[in-house]
């Protein structure tokens, strides 16, 4: 569970460390109920493990591996138990890492962002469920500069502060960008 919470945290050198060590298994001796009887070995080529024996296959860390990476691109919690969701881009992600997604985030919304060489370009929202949200909220992705929000229904307007709060209308996509 640690790059799950290195995630959330925010950290993403330690997410970048606990990810990659999951995946690599730098250390099956102490990681694996049955080293031994294993023959010695860590991950199988198919990054599955034979954590309990030969009929256990464990692919669980690749499981948290996935969640974590879903964390570290975008997060749509609430700041407080019950509160409104805030939509977070790129959270935890390394800068130095190449990324582009699109995630399905909480009040029905669908969110796609790309980072390339630490920048992201633009961000894409659309409404994908019919009782989504009047609003979503955003941390803005572009800290201090001013965000221009096109929207697929005709329109532009723009946007400042660390959270912006953008009107949603039904089947409607927006397109968001740093000024």
């Amino acid at each position: 569970s640690l790059p799950v919470i290195a995630a959330k945290l925010g950290r993403s050198d330690d997410f970048r460390n606990a990810v990659q060590n999951i995946i690599r298994v730098i250390d099956p001796a102490s990681d694996f109920c049955d080293f031994e009887g294993q023959w010695e070995r860590g991950a199988l080529p198919n990054r599955m493990t034979n954590r309990e024996g030969v009929n256990a296959i464990g692919a669980q860390r690749l499981g948290t591996t996935v969640y974590a990476v879903n964390e570290a691109l975008c997060q749509s919690g609430p700041p407080e138990p019950g509160g409104i969701p805030v939509v977070r881009i790129f959270p935890a992600w390394p800068r130095d890492w190449d990324a582009e997604f699109r995630l399905m985030v909480r009040g029905g919304f669908s969110v796609a962002a790309r980072m390339t060489a630490g920048e992201i370009p633009d961000v894409e929202i659309a409404t994908v469920e019919k009782q989504a949200d009047s609003e979503l909220r955003l941390r803005n992705p572009w800290p201090g500069k001013t965000v221009t929000i096109e929207r697929s229904q005709g329109g532009s307007e723009a946007c400042e502060g660390d959270l912006l709060v953008v009107p949603m209308n039904q089947d409607e996509t927006v397109s968001l960008r740093p000024s």
